[in-house]
């Protein structure tokens, strides 16, 4: 592990690395939901820092809602979704073609990522019901097709696909709707 070295514009604090360091450690599976943190001092021997980056880190950490602090108790992780830690983090930003791409790479990032993890505990059951999906979603586009070469007079056609899908035709695409 690296200690950062301090940068000109600020950045190379000693908190982020600890950040980061517990992140990955969550990350690798090193760190998991319910289980105690070690001590603030362990922890600043673990990463060659003082108490008092790690205090900052896990009180950032803890905001954010990735840790759960019991005074007397201990740390310990939490069961954090996406939606929680969205949820802390604050978008008050200007909106410009920077930012915009910026999060716009950000999501491709993410996105790479999720989908590299989801390929990685994939299922049969979860590619037969992939397969299932797409071979519904032929059949639909082709009772689309259909559906716009039945033009008659009243306009209206109402197609169904294995009680799933109904679309209700009336002289332009349908939107399909679910139906239980």
């Amino acid at each position: 592990m690296n200690l950062p070295t301090k940068q000109a514009d600020g950045s190379g604090r000693f908190y982020e690395y600890v950040i980061d360091n517990i992140r990955q450690m969550i990350a690798d599976g090193e760190l998991q939901a319910g289980q105690k943190l070690p001590s603030e001092r362990e922890l600043a021997e673990k990463f060659n820092v003082s108490r008092v980056p790690i205090r900052e880190a896990l009180k950032i950490l803890e905001y954010m809602g990735v840790l759960d602090s019991s005074p007397g108790d201990g740390t310990y992780v939490k069961n954090t979704s996406a939606q929680s830690l969205v949820s802390k983090m604050n978008f008050s930003f200007d909106a410009t073609a920077d930012t915009i791409r910026d999060l716009l790479e950000l999501r491709i990032v993410l996105e790479t990522f999720a989908a590299y993890h989801a390929a990685q505990r994939r299922t049969d059951e979860d590619i037969a019901s992939i397969q299932k999906l797409l071979r519904d979603m032929r059949e639909i586009s082709r009772l689309r097709m259909v559906a716009s070469s039945l033009s008659n007079s009243s306009g209206s056609a109402t197609l169904a696909n294995s009680s799933m899908t109904k679309c209700t035709w009336t002289g332009s695409l349908p939107p399909c709707t679910t139906s239980a």
